[in-house]
């Protein structure tokens, strides 16, 4: 993911995917990052957040939805959620 200084540790990557996919990836980040903050005790639980949501993205990529690039920074987002970069 390219770094950007400016923005904020909370965001969700919406400018990589269509505005009515937005809540959908929302509650798909929120897991991930709720089950993230609990480690090492719901390890199960993150795990399922992140496939569920990597099952998200490249079934966005197959549709054509998103480009390569984005489907990368999407998933790179479900393994490190709290990064700023």
């Amino acid at each position: 993911m390219a770094s950007n200084a400016s923005q904020p540790v909370q965001a969700y990557r919406y400018e990589l995917l269509p505005e009515n996919l937005h809540a959908d990836w929302k509650i798909i980040v929120d897991r991930v990052r709720a089950a993230y903050d609990k480690k090492p005790e719901s390890a199960i639980q993150l795990e399922n957040a992140r496939q569920h949501g990597f099952g998200f993205v490249r079934a966005l990529a197959a549709a054509g939805l998103v480009t390569v690039v984005a489907k990368t920074d999407l998933m790179e987002l479900l393994i490190y959620p709290r990064s700023s970069c």
